[in-house]
């Protein structure tokens, strides 16, 4: 079945000729909709169902800062997890390449004078957005343990995950 997209511009000409700019919209939406239903599945497909979720085929802009939003505050229960477990580590070598620094840190958790405090949410805005700087990513990192070193915690403690399921995630955030 072939689609024939004119008349739907057409009519959404029209009504923002007589000032229905909302109605108008909505019909190119749904344009896009009939357009998406008739392909075969597959790529194309896939890739109009994506548009549709993310930014309503580009007619509902809004939800994109709405997939950002989640995608950050995705990243930071994350990076919150990966701390608590102690997964996140130091990333200076001013820091690490002091042992008795990195002591005192493993020992009681306490960073020297000028060093920041991990925050998941600035380090998650941080990695995301790469022209906003909060100083995290740069004295931050997640840690590469060797797996003699993971504890023998259930499934569902994150101090029994693989630290490289923080690292994978960390560049799959980064790359959005």
């Amino acid at each position: 079945k072939d689609f024939a997209p004119q008349p739907w511009v057409q009519c959404a000409k029209v009504l923002r000729e007589m000032g229905h700019e909302r109605d108008a919209r909505l019909l190119l939406y749904n344009m896009h909709e009939e357009r998406r239903r008739g392909l075969k599945p597959g790529w194309r497909r896939a890739w109009g169902i994506f548009l549709r979720i993310t930014t309503g085929h580009g007619y509902r802009p809004g939800w994109s800062l709405g997939w950002i939003a989640g995608v950050i505050v995705l990243g930071a229960i994350v990076f919150a997890l990966a701390h608590n477990a102690d997964r996140m580590t130091p990333a200076k070598e001013r820091f690490y390449l002091n042992p008795v620094a990195m002591a005192k840190y493993q020992g009681t958790g306490e960073l020297p004078a000028g060093y920041p405090e991990f925050s998941p949410i600035l380090y998650s805005v941080d990695v995301f957005l790469p022209i906003v700087s909060f100083a995290q990513e740069e004295h931050w990192r997640p840690a590469n343990l060797a797996p003699e070193k993971q504890t023998g915690k259930p499934w569902w403690d994150p101090r029994s995950w693989n630290p490289n399921w923080y690292r994978h995630y960390n560049r799959l955030h980064i790359a959005l």
